[in-house]
């Protein structure tokens, strides 16, 4: 069976529509230039000489204010079907029109980028969200909104290109197209797609409301401009209209549209719901485990012990099982291994050594029968020579050699090779092109490691502390010192952060222009020692910042000294109408709690404090004082004395 393959344009337009420029915002239309060119021969003197004239028109493409109504023909689906009743409330209503480029054919502005906004629109709404609005004459029905919560019903103006797109059902020129890589073989082969299969694509319209379950919902295509709209209304568009204002961000509540279809969602019963009623349970703890017997395996290894004394009761218990244990297991599964006192290991280790001490032998004879042996399993890997179950031998191989649950599982491993070997052979042969390639780029690993070691040794290593710092400053944040980077170290260290900026390494550079101007001739300028070491001890430091003088005169002390003094003992004009404006604000939100409010103790409460503030307010105004503030700055004002602003007086 073949896999399905789908290709997805963010839009498609065709025809002279591509040729707009600009859009349309001081026009209802969009406007091209149509030019016209004559070419005409003329007989003189038995010479033709050719002339050519040209001339030049505005033309006013069909905008959405030219549309008054779409064929039925034209959409092919819609999700969910008319008077479905149990569609899925967390999936999205959509409609799909034949023609691919249906929802662009009329917009009137050129794409910008790889988003252009459709002239349609998708809206779902509740039967409660709106009513039908029925007055002759008009060339479309209408509906009109109820509330003004149509952020619900649409998306905002300037993102219904994400909510239309084109779907084809093959891959474009063979490859997988991205956002920025569709060139003019992919525009050819689209075009051979559809002309050979005119069905291979369509059109898409999203609506991007969430809906909610058990509601019945009627979707609507409505236009997605202003000029659509008032075409639909019979509403007269004018020439200065704009032609790409949106439909929906004026406030609009009254829309015409051009298709309509009913449906109600379900309350529960899709996927979603099924995987969110799934509750986890501990499984058994017998689950991916098997029980299996151990005392006579074969091969030689017979009559095994599998009995187990208590050493301190002095009670045997029999174990003559171990338990197998599958690739999945439960968290909690209890592992049954060889007990304690089991002979297991004792009787297997000679049996599997047999073959490699009959090997070593001198003088085998070749007309003997051969022997076989259990099998080692993983000698290959591990370049193993012989099972030893000392414990200071103990490592993988030993440890799967010499449990008979291992070696089950490494036996049934064994099998399936065994059965499939040819193709696990044909495979290997097929990757050793790329393990060839892998070792290549390894080889150029290993060789830039040891590049870059001798470059280290040679350059770096032999500089000083100071001197390597700066030098390796731009890789300071992608290189850890300690478990932090070297970057942060340098940042809560005493060493000011500008040290290691490229413009401050550059200024004091030794060979640079300011070394050679501030020090004398065949003098050497060395950063480290003057300044970063230094720096590091605490011998330097930055500038610190500049402080003004206690008595220079401020901005501040000035404006306020041009200021008329208030009365001694009095308020200021500007605290005073600071006060009244603060007083009206609270009686009229008291007078709104008040007039809202029907408790008679939150009415008492707020009358209270009505009386209360008009009481302070009348303290303030006939008895009030300046803050200390204010009269820090009356004092400052009336003392302050005009400064002879000479030259003199600037410099001193």
């Amino acid at each position: 069976m073949a896999i399905a393959r789908y290709s997805f344009l963010p839009w498609l337009r065709r025809g002279i529509a591509n040729q707009i420029q600009a859009a349309a915002n001081g026009a209802p239309r969009a406007e091209l230039d149509a030019v016209l060119t004559l070419e005409t021969q003329k007989a003189k003197t038995g010479n033709e000489n050719q002339l050519t004239d040209t001339a030049t028109q505005k033309l006013r493409l069909i905008g959405p204010g030219d549309i008054t109504g779409i064929h039925k023909n034209m959409v092919v689906r819609t999700e969910p079907r008319n008077w479905i009743t149990d569609f899925e409330p967390n999936y999205l209503a959509f409609i799909e029109f034949y023609d691919e480029d249906f929802p662009w054919r009329y917009s009137p502005e050129p794409p910008t980028g790889h988003r252009l906004h459709p002239w349609l629109a998708l809206m779902v709404v509740k039967d409660s969200e709106f009513d039908r609005v029925t007055m002759p004459g008009r060339p479309l029905p209408a509906i009109k909104l109820k509330g003004a919560n149509w952020q619900n019903f649409l998306p905002p103006a300037n993102q219904t290109w994400a909510w239309a797109h084109v779907h084809i059902n093959e891959i474009i020129n063979n490859a997988a197209l991205t956002d920025h890589d569709f060139s003019e073989a992919d525009r050819s082969a689209l075009e051979n797609i559809l002309k050979n299969n005119p069905d291979a694509g369509i059109s898409r319209l999203v609506s991007p409301r969430h809906l909610e379950p058990k509601t019945p919902y009627h979707a609507f295509v409505i236009p997605a401009f202003e000029v659509g709209r008032k075409a639909g209304l019979a509403i007269e568009v004018q020439d200065t209209d704009s032609g790409t204002a949106s439909s929906w961000t004026n406030g609009q509540v009254e829309f015409p549209y051009y298709y309509e279809w009913f449906f109600r969602t379900s309350e529960a019963g899709d996927f979603e719901t099924l995987v969110r009623r799934l509750v986890p349970r501990d499984m058994d703890s017998r689950v991916g485990i098997r029980n299996m017997d151990v005392q006579q395996p074969g091969y030689g290894v017979n009559d095994v012990d599998t009995q187990y004394t208590d050493p301190v009761t002095g009670i045997t218990h029999p174990e003559d099982v171990v338990g197998l244990e599958g690739a999945l297991k439960a968290p909690t599964t209890r592992s049954i291994p060889l007990s304690a006192g089991s002979d297991f290991e004792e009787k297997v280790e000679p049996v599997i050594n047999q073959q490699f001490v009959l090997l070593d032998e001198a003088g085998d004879k070749p007309d003997e029968d051969p022997t076989i042996a259990p099998p080692l399993y993983g000698m290959w890997h591990a370049m193993a020579k012989r099972l030893s179950i000392a414990t200071e031998d103990a490592n993988w191989v030993n440890e799967l050699n010499k449990d008979p649950r291992h070696r089950a599982e490494g036996g049934m491993g064994t099998s399936v090779v065994q059965k499939n070997q040819e193709s696990y052979m044909r495979s290997a042969w097929q990757q050793v092109g790329s393990v060839l390639e892998m070792n290549r780029k390894i080889h150029f690993t290993q060789l830039s490691m040891w590049v870059s070691q001798m470059m280290y040794d040679k350059h770096l290593k032999k500089m000083p502390p100071e001197r390597s710092f700066l030098l390796t400053a731009p890789v300071h944040s992608k290189v850890k010192g300690s478990p932090f980077t070297i970057k942060y170290l340098t940042r809560n260290s005493r060493l000011p952060q500008a040290v290691a900026a490229g413009a401050f390494r550059k200024a004091l550079r030794p060979r640079g222009l300011m070394a050679r101007r501030l020090l004398p001739a065949g003098s050497a300028f060395t950063h480290s020692a003057t300044l970063l070491q230094g720096l590091n001890d605490g011998r330097l430091t930055a500038a610190p910042p500049l402080v003004l003088p206690k008595e220079t005169p401020t901005t501040s002390v000035i404006v306020d000294g041009l200021k008329p003094a208030t009365p001694n003992g009095g308020v200021s004009s500007a605290a005073a109408k600071k006060a009244l404006l603060m007083l009206i604000a609270a009686i009229l939100i008291l007078l709104v709690i008040i007039f809202k409010s029907s408790s008679a103790l939150m009415i008492l409460i707020c009358v209270a404090l009505i009386v209360f503030a008009l009481l302070r307010y009348w303290r303030f105004i006939k008895g009030g004082k300046l803050s200390p503030q204010d009269q820090q700055k009356e004092e400052a004002a009336e003392s302050f004395e005009p400064v002879n602003m000479t030259p003199a007086a600037v410099a001193t």
